[in-house]
């Protein structure tokens, strides 16, 4: 189980490479091994669906680069559920 997390985040890491990061995210620190490391499951989850709800309900409109971002932060919050689940 171990090998198939790491290969998740990578995968998911990838995907948000894709997706423009605004220069302040870009501090050599990732968002997300921050949010493992200062959160609890259930503070991750819940930043989670903020953001998913973030950005679908955005007024500029959706384009790719939010589905982008929502399938990114859901596919990370399924990789929390799925921890220590052996």
């Amino acid at each position: 189980m171990k090998k198939v997390g790491i290969d998740l985040k990578k995968n998911i890491l990838k995907k948000m490479e894709n997706v423009n990061k605004p220069k302040q995210y870009q501090i050599g620190i990732d968002t997300f091994d921050r949010a493992e490391a200062n959160m609890t499951k259930e503070e991750r989850l819940a930043c989670v669906r903020f953001n998913i709800d973030k950005y679908n309900w955005r007024k500029k409109g959706q384009d790719k680069e939010d589905f982008e971002k929502i399938i990114a932060y859901a596919q990370w919050a399924l990789k929390q559920l799925n921890d220590g689940e052996d």
